[in-house]
């Protein structure tokens, strides 16, 4: 199951006042499905009913969290998926806050490109005491690393594919989503940081965006 895979990242989730229930499950799967699910593939993904699945998607839409979309079947009727909301964003990790943008800003006003050469820093400081930490292990070990170190910082980080020649990495949530939309060059800092942490030399980084379903991807060359 997906949320088994995700339970580093779903303890970061500010999901408290929704413990009786199984929202933050719904959340979390949610997350990772950029054409929403039915009731049905809820239900399957929880161990639930699919009537048991779909009273928890409901109260979520009613909330104001999930909204409903007609989706066309192979066969048959289309059948209603639930999706993210954009106020469902506010349930997951935020590392920009306001305060961090303003010191970017603050930056720039003193010196021209301050914040992005104080962004660098803080990136490459970070990449080079993860290189140092990783770097005694087997490349795949390595891999488990950063994983676990990049789920703890709430980006729902999954290995989907693993060979002898690639390693694919892809994460459901940026906490730096909106530091990264006002500094683009943020991405290719990001890039640089795995490429150092695993000692590889070219890590291709993409991103991609439909409605509310956002996903990173990493495709990393395997390394001996």
């Amino acid at each position: 199951m997906v949320l088994r895979s995700l339970s580093g990242s779903a303890r970061f989730l500010n999901l408290r006042r929704f413990s009786k229930n199984r929202f933050l499950e719904v959340l979390v799967h949610l997350k990772t499905s950029a054409k929403g699910l039915s009731s049905k593939e809820l239900g399957d993904a929880l161990d639930l009913t699919h009537v048991a699945a779909r009273a928890q998607a409901e109260e979520l839409v009613e909330k104001g969290f999930l909204t409903t979309r007609k989706r066309p079947k192979a066969i048959g009727r289309p059948e209603q998926a639930y999706l993210l909301t954009e106020k469902s964003h506010e349930m997951f990790p935020d590392l920009s806050t306001e305060l961090c943008l303003d010191i970017l800003l603050q930056a720039n006003l003193s010196e021209a490109n301050a914040a992005e050469r104080l962004l660098f820093a803080t990136f490459r400081r970070k990449a080079d005491r993860l290189a140092n930490e990783l770097a005694a292990l087997p490349f795949s070990e390595r891999v488990e690393a950063l994983l676990k170190h990049r789920r703890a910082e709430g980006r729902m980080s999954q290995l989907v594919e693993k060979s002898d020649q690639v390693f694919i990495i892809e994460e459901y949530h940026d906490p730096l989503q909106e530091i990264m939309r006002k500094y683009p060059t943020l991405a290719k800092m990001d890039e640089d940081l795995v490429e150092r942490a695993l000692h590889v030399n070219k890590v291709d980084r993409a991103c991609e965006q439909n409605g509310e379903h956002y996903r990173i991807r990493f495709v990393i060359p395997a390394v001996a």
